[in-house]
């Protein structure tokens, strides 16, 4: 009898290789981030702050009694442009052009790997993709919305059971983990990574050791290392290195839409109380992680409390997309104009 960890490791797989439009956000949705091209840049992050719930909305603009998709403003752009000290006067102006996008047509046959590549490349990672037929928007597809759906299928396959070991503990039935491998045409899936360490895989998408702040430092000094690094989030500690808080992009927009100060220490401007998980974490376990508590980005703490890392969403899917576009041989969506490879974007 096949064990349900067997089952859901080979079947995470397998619906990475579904057309990503299964994934599509649903019209309501587009319709709940969007914003005239020429809403007061106030109000923007003001709706950024509330409704951007992938970091992200989209601008349209009426032509000829016609609403049409003109760009999108990102979180992360705007902390920068924040950073930047830019005196913004509308959406228009904090938009990153329709046609500087990423963005894929309806028709195109890409799959759920294939535009999880594209996201996660970390040289141009985006948190979103825009669905085109002809010069029309209809849609989107986020990371953060893949990774849930992934998830919430992996969870009812597995049933409820937790099949990563912790403390050389065996699989549940004593499943060899190097042969969990799912035989698909001439490829096999190597599918245990999930179960590896969270830490061997941090530095792929970031900088090269982890960056923290102090209580007393302030939100400028945040976001000019957010922008410094292009990272969306940074640990907070006390005098003594122990995680006390985080600050995120989602913070930074807030803040600025409440109109606080940046010159306001992060022993207040930051979120306390923050979820973290063990340096030992394995993917899955971020995973698991950050799903539940609802983030993107989770720090990984010595038996001290001190972060020494930080993983997430990103880092996962990453992985995925990585496991199955190697094994199919994919050069990454050539007439998308990506034609790096998956071994040139990831350094071999």
């Amino acid at each position: 009898m096949t064990n349900p960890a067997e089952n859901g490791l080979q079947a995470l797989a397998d619906m990475a290789t579904v057309n990503v439009l299964t994934f599509l956000s649903p019209n309501q949705r587009f319709i709940k981030t969007k914003v005239p091209v020429n809403m007061p840049a106030k109000e923007v992050i003001a709706k950024l702050d509330s409704d951007g719930e992938c970091g992200v909305l989209n601008v349209v603009e009426e032509r000829r009694g016609t609403e049409r998709a003109v760009g999108a403003i990102f979180a992360r752009t705007t902390v920068g442009r924040i950073a930047r000290g830019i005196d913004h006067l509308n959406a228009g102006d904090l938009m990153t052009p329709m046609g500087q996008l990423k963005k894929f047509g309806a028709s195109d046959e890409l799959s759920v790997a294939q535009v999880l590549h594209i996201m996660t490349d970390k040289y141009s990672p985006t948190r979103s993709m825009f669905v085109m037929e002809g010069r029309q928007c209809v849609g989107q597809v986020s990371m953060k919305g893949i990774g849930r759906a992934l998830y919430r299928a992996l969870d009812e396959i597995l049933d409820n059971s937790s099949f990563a070991y912790q403390d050389g503990a065996e699989w549940p039935d004593g499943i060899d983990p190097d042969q969990l491998k799912k035989k698909r045409g001439d490829h096999l899936w190597e599918s245990s990574w999930l179960n590896e360490p969270a830490k061997n895989y941090c530095r792929a998408l970031g900088p090269e050791s982890i960056i923290t702040l102090r209580l007393n430092d302030t939100i400028q000094d945040a976001v000019e290392l957010m922008v410094e690094y292009d990272i969306g989030s940074i640990p907070v500690v006390d005098a003594d290195g122990v995680l006390s808080g985080i600050i995120s992009d989602p913070d930074i927009i807030r803040h600025k839409a409440k109109g606080t100060e940046f010159s306001t220490p992060l022993s207040e401007a930051a979120t306390r109380n923050v979820k973290s998980v063990s340096d030992a974490a394995t993917l899955y376990e971020v995973y698991n992680a950050v799903i539940e508590h609802n983030c993107r980005h989770m720090p990984l703490v010595d038996k001290d409390g001190r972060p020494v890392d930080s993983s997430g969403l990103r880092d996962v899917l990453a992985l995925l997309a990585r496991q199955v576009v190697h094994a199919e041989g994919d050069p990454v969506t050539e007439s998308l104009g990506w034609e790096r490879t998956t071994a040139e974007m990831w350094g071999g």
